[in-house]
């Protein structure tokens, strides 16, 4: 069964009805969402009808009723269930989510069954057994003699139906076999999502396992590659000492080799040349002859 919710806002909602009842005077609307929690579980929603509107159930006493509840409807505890419209008016905000298993979920789903009040049926009474009445023989001859008379057929008295030995709030009673049944039945569904969860953190627990040892491994790598580089570097620190020695073994013998030249004495200043002048011889003087 769909019902059409019209919210406050005038947004429409249209979700599938699982369950209604009335318990301690309220009445509570569960739907289902058509939606899964994270392990697959299916989740509902809870809500309250009063004053023939959906609100959310906010008091946290109460809604720790709401979910004994349901607990007690998956146990076998008869309740009231109602039939509501097919259209409801709600607030905003008016359920409250709730993940179940899926054992619990087709228990809550296939006890809700709203009990129509009977038509009374008049009871009819039986038909009275007629006595056949006693006809005396006409003996003129015999005044005395009669013929005893048949005494009348006992009428039996109506079987009345026997009233069920049950609750009295018009749900069927619960034979003992079913409680077992159903207690089984949820133990199981309790298992499996206990087997479920050990599940999801193995496999949590499993990836980081792996992911540690990646890490371990990536820190060896690293560190071996360290290693390494401090390898390389103390190598090139030694290749560049050698390197070094021999360059100056290198320049020692290329001085070994050079010649060694000589001082230069100071130079000695020449003498300065005095220019010559030269000698004209005297001229001649001829004695004249005496």
């Amino acid at each position: 069964m769909k019902v059409l919710i019209t919210k406050d806002s005038g947004s429409n909602e249209e979700l599938a009805l699982l369950s209604a009842f009335k318990e301690s005077g309220n009445s509570y609307i569960v739907f289902e969402s058509g939606k899964n929690g994270s392990m697959g579980l299916p989740i509902i929603y809870i809500s309250k009808l009063e004053d023939n509107k959906l609100k959310k159930v906010n008091n946290p006493e109460e809604w720790q009723s709401v979910k004994n509840y349901l607990k007690g409807i998956i146990n076998g505890t008869n309740f009231e269930y109602i039939k509501i419209p097919n259209n409801l008016t709600s607030e905003e905000d008016f359920y409250t989510p709730l993940t179940l298993p899926q054992a619990s979920f087709d228990l809550i789903k296939s006890r809700y069954v709203v009990n129509e009040a009977p038509a009374e049926v008049p009871l009819t009474p039986n038909p009275e057994v007629a006595q056949s009445p006693v006809t005396p023989i006409a003996n003129p001859e015999i005044p005395t003699s009669t013929v005893p008379q048949t005494p009348p057929a006992p009428t039996p008295n109506p079987v009345m139906p026997e009233a069920p030995v049950g609750p009295q709030n018009g749900s069927s009673p619960v034979a003992p076999s079913l409680f077992t049944n159903e207690k089984e039945t949820f133990m199981k569904a309790c298992e499996n999502m206990f087997d479920a969860l050990v599940s999801k953190y193995e496999k949590r627990l499993n990836d980081l396992g792996q992911k540690e040892a990646a890490l371990n491994q990536r820190e060896q790598e690293i560190a071996q590659k360290l290693q390494n580089a401090n390898e390389t570097l103390a190598n090139a620190q030694a290749r560049e000492q050698v390197a070094n020695i021999a360059h100056d073994n290198a320049q020692r013998v290329m001085n070994d080799m050079t010649p060694i030249s000589p001082t230069p004495s100071p130079a000695v200043q020449p003498a300065p040349v005095t220019p010559q002048v030269p000698i004209t011889p005297a001229p001649e003087v001829s004695a004249p002859i005496s």
